[in-house]
């Protein structure tokens, strides 16, 4: 499903970038552009950031 609209980014794509180590929707913004034009998919961009960080516990370690 596309996230960002302004850059077609879809949310496999934005999985992938989480899977590399991307932690914040800061760099999700400076990897692919996704939420930094219009911001309209900021909220659905962060909601894929907690849900994968609840789902890997390990992470909520390595940003304490």
């Amino acid at each position: 499903m596309v996230v960002c609209h302004c850059y077609a980014v879809n949310d496999r794509q934005l999985r992938s970038m989480l899977e590399v180590g991307t932690t914040t929707f800061e760099q999700i913004a400076a990897m692919c552009g996704a939420g930094a034009r219009c911001g309209g998919c900021r909220q659905h961009i962060e909601e894929i950031l907690e849900d994968h960080s609840a789902s890997n516990p390990l992470l909520a370690l390595r940003s304490a």
